[in-house]
């Protein structure tokens, strides 16, 4: 993080700026996704950047010294870099392990309709509904077994939140290249049972 000091009404006020992915959360993560994309020396860009970074509103950004501004856009090019994959295999949040659940050929048909109605509900746009589909992905254990999946589970969508996007990324990564399987299970699961029709490809 790096600290820069910005002059409002005579008075200096300290404000917190992240300088890697290690300091972004998912929801600031999604909030610079939502920013159309512009070109790198685009310097109207980075005021968004920075706003979606701090929630500082843009009039107050524009009250920085142009010297403390270049300094940031120097530090924010880590935006324009891939996400590094950490690879955990749990996450420790307010003193509480949740474990990566990817196993998706396990998955039961609540997840699996879980992640389905989530993804239709944002046009199948993943990273819009990051932390509802966390809740599916993280979970805790009980008697060393990963705990049984409800909707409730849900309600921890603020709670994971919090969580930085380097920390779970390599779950997206396992989630897309799993993809294909789960919307196999869940075309399987909704075909109605009925006498097989032989069908050639010429018919196709």
């Amino acid at each position: 993080m790096i600290k820069v000091e910005i002059e409002i009404d005579g008075e200096l006020t300290t404000y917190s700026f992240p300088t890697s992915w290690d300091d972004i959360t998912i929801s600031q993560y999604q909030r610079l996704y939502e920013i159309p994309k512009r070109e790198v020396n685009d310097l109207f860009y980075y005021f968004d950047v920075l706003h979606a970074l701090s929630k500082i509103e843009h009039n107050v950004l524009q009250q920085m010294s142009f010297d403390d501004f270049k300094q940031l856009t120097e530090q924010l090019q880590f935006v324009f870099t891939p996400v590094e994959d950490k690879k955990l295999t749990a996450i420790e949040l307010d003193g509480e392990l949740y474990y990566i659940h990817t196993d998706f050929n396990k998955y039961t048909a609540g997840e699996i309709i879980t992640i389905d109605t989530l993804l239709r509900q944002y046009n199948h746009d993943y990273i819009k509904c990051m932390t509802d589909l966390l809740c599916v992905f993280l979970r805790k254990k009980i008697n060393d077994k990963i705990e049984p999946f409800t909707t409730d589970l849900l309600n921890r969508k603020e709670l994971f939140s919090k969580i930085k996007i380097g920390d779970i990324n390599s779950v997206f990564g396992f989630f897309l290249s799993g993809k294909n399987s789960l919307e196999n299970n869940i075309k399987d699961s909704t075909n109605e049972k009925s006498p097989k029709k032989k069908v050639s490809l010429k018919e196709s």
